[in-house]
């Protein structure tokens, strides 16, 4: 059985209100370890929460359309 890097984007993929879950699901290119290193280069923490040494989960819902484009992003913390 695969091991996900990211488990919780499975876990959210199976209940969101998304019209269907495609088996198996969509592939990151790379795999996962490209998909860690993409958001590790893309992602940014705010200076005073890290300066402040504040930390909290964030949670990212978002459907991929036919096209691969990501659509209706939704964040909220833990």
């Amino acid at each position: 059985m695969k091991k996900w890097l990211f488990p919780s984007l499975m876990a959210a993929s199976l209940t969101t209100k998304a019209q269907r879950v495609i088996y198996p699901p969509p592939v990151f290119p790379g795999g996962d370890e490209a998909l860690a290193k993409y958001l590790k280069t893309q992602l940014r923490y705010p200076k005073m929460a890290a300066d402040s040494g504040i930390t909290s989960p964030v949670f990212v819902v978002f459907i991929i359309d036919k096209t691969g484009r990501v659509q209706h992003v939704e964040t909220s913390g833990a």
